[in-house]
């Protein structure tokens, strides 16, 4: 991973085409459809992940990002299903570990990168063009009016954080909440936000952590739901 290319591979929401090939040296030839019909295997990534990493499209993602995404999401830093850095909601850890484990199918073996493709490709339509464009995989949201998705989302950046934290309240119902920040020891911090949130709208509001070791922790009240998390010091 460290300084080649695998860590720098870019990330697309697409079908990423790879293919056998002789052997793992530098001289290793790709395998041909004649001489194997099945050397030729296509992964079409996921889009919910994609375009988290690249704020849909607006910047380039690469594979050292979305190991740097896992460990965050292992870590507890990212929450799946709150609100990002860039608003956009964080993917599932299924969804994001299913892509790391496809990329370790996909170069199995020394397999050789063909290229990115907006259809499947097999040995049968390798060397034809796409007749038609493939959505990207996207996870299925529940609309917001829905009465089985009425949990509201926090998202915290940066988080390790020096001293100030944003935290990004998103609720699907108009409602009344309450976020209050807790040390380790169970002691009220701080009574960061109580008021109203609004359906559909995202609530930015910003703390400065008081000048303490450890970890702190927050809990968002809504409607007697409750959303909590973890603080890190840096």
């Amino acid at each position: 991973m460290n300084g080649n290319s695998l860590a720098n591979f870019e990330l697309k929401p697409k079908w990423l085409v790879t293919q056998k090939r002789s052997g793992c040296s530098l001289t290793a030839l790709p395998i041909s459809c004649s001489s194997d019909s099945g050397s030729v295997s296509s992964t079409q990534l996921n889009g919910t992940v994609v375009n988290y990493l690249t704020n849909n499209g607006q910047r380039v993602a690469r594979i050292s990002d979305l190991i740097t995404l896992a460990n965050k999401i292992i870590g507890g830093t990212l929450i799946p299903g709150s609100i990002g850095p860039d608003l956009i909601p964080v993917p599932s850890l299924s969804s994001v570990f299913g892509m790391v484990g496809g990329f370790n199918e996909l170069f199995d073996e020394c397999r050789a990168f063909v290229g990115y493709f907006d259809c499947k490709k097999t040995c049968a339509n390798l060397n034809s063009n796409c007749t038609s464009v493939v959505i990207p995989f996207a996870e299925k949201v529940t609309p917001a009016n829905s009465s089985n998705n009425l949990t509201p989302t926090v998202g915290v950046f940066p988080n390790p954080y020096h001293d100030n934290v944003t935290f990004v309240i998103g609720s699907p119902i108009d409602a009344k909440g309450s976020l209050k920040i807790y040390n380790a020891m169970g002691q009220l911090i701080s009574n960061v936000f109580q008021g109203s949130v609004s359906a559909g709208k995202s609530k930015s509001i910003l703390f400065t952590a008081p000048v303490a070791d450890g970890s702190l922790f927050y809990i968002y009240e809504q409607n007697g739901q409750k959303v909590t998390g973890k603080l890190i010091k840096q």
